[in-house]
């Protein structure tokens, strides 16, 4: 069973702590000897709950914010993928907007950003 690096920074100091915590071989079955069925059951809900909220947020947050059906059906379909600290650049996010826009939406602002420039 391998220890894995756990980092937490307290705010107010800076402080960085580092500590090597065992989850388990590494495997659900390894975490469910470890830590039991419940538990780990309860961390998986709790950490799907935070992924949806945050795609929630992300969506009331847009441009054109979805409405509550629309919401209801992105949740209907969603499902969580692996965790990953890769980030989208500012061009991939640009592009994930102006896919979202109308046609008409996209040639009015294509047309002012030709003219701003």
């Amino acid at each position: 069973m391998a220890k894995e690096k756990v980092q937490a920074k307290h705010t107010k100091s800076g402080r960085i702590a580092e500590v090597q915590y065992d989850f388990g071989d590494g495997t659900l079955a390894g975490m469910v000897s470890r830590f039991g069925e419940a538990v780990v059951l309860s961390n998986a809900k709790q950490s799907i709950r935070i992924s949806l909220q945050t795609r929630l947020r992300s969506a009331m947050d847009a441009e054109k914010p979805a409405d509550d059906k629309t919401l209801q059906a992105d949740a209907d379909s969603w499902k969580p993928g692996v965790a990953s600290t890769v980030r989208k650049s500012p061009e991939e996010k640009a592009k994930e907007a102006l896919a979202r826009l109308s046609p008409e939406e996209r040639k009015a602002l294509i047309a002012s950003m030709a003219k701003a420039s």
